[in-house]
């Protein structure tokens, strides 16, 4: 239960900084996806079902930050977060190139599932919108790495494996 509440705080510092990137004049398109790596983050290192409504409570405070509608980025960060949850045990996490494919393919994923979920009945900009989003994603698969290290730093805990994981965290 601690473990989850500090991973809250750092989704509200997380989107606060994703916020305040974009009043300080970056534009959106070059913005990346900072709650989302953290999303990929516990895909990767947090299964289990804290580790879904953890991921569930950091969608919601996107959408309330959002002011859009209650609801999509929830969906998306979960439907991302099971997919991750599964990969994981196929992937060797700790290397930076599947940390910029991950996070490029799941930006993208999550912006679809986003746009598809906010945007259903309603006409939308679509150049503008894929535009953004292939710019997010790509500013998203940059920073991955560096932030992914600063949350194993952050966020090292030593526990037993989940679902069979053996690490040398754990063997030590």
């Amino acid at each position: 239960m601690k473990h989850a509440l500090v991973i809250g705080i750092i989704g509200m510092i997380a989107a606060l900084f994703q916020g305040t990137l974009l009043y300080i004049g970056i534009p959106s398109y070059l913005l990346p996806q900072v709650v989302l790596i953290l999303v990929i983050y516990l895909g990767f290192h947090e299964v289990s079902l804290v580790g879904v409504f953890t991921v569930f409570g950091l969608g919601l405070l996107m959408d309330f930050a959002s002011a859009v509608l209650v609801g999509p980025w929830a969906g998306a960060y979960v439907a991302v977060y099971g997919a991750l949850a599964v990969a994981s045990q196929r992937l060797f996490v700790e290397s930076a190139i599947v940390m910029v494919v991950t996070g490029f393919v799941a930006c993208v994923c999550a912006d679809l599932i986003y746009l598809g979920l906010a945007y259903e009945y309603q006409p939308s900009g679509s150049s503008y919108i894929i535009v953004d989003s292939i710019g997010q994603a790509f500013a998203t698969a940059i920073v991955a790495p560096v932030f992914m290290a600063i949350l194993a730093r952050v966020l090292y805990r030593r526990t037993v494996p989940v679902l069979g994981r053996v690490s040398a965290a754990t063997m030590a």
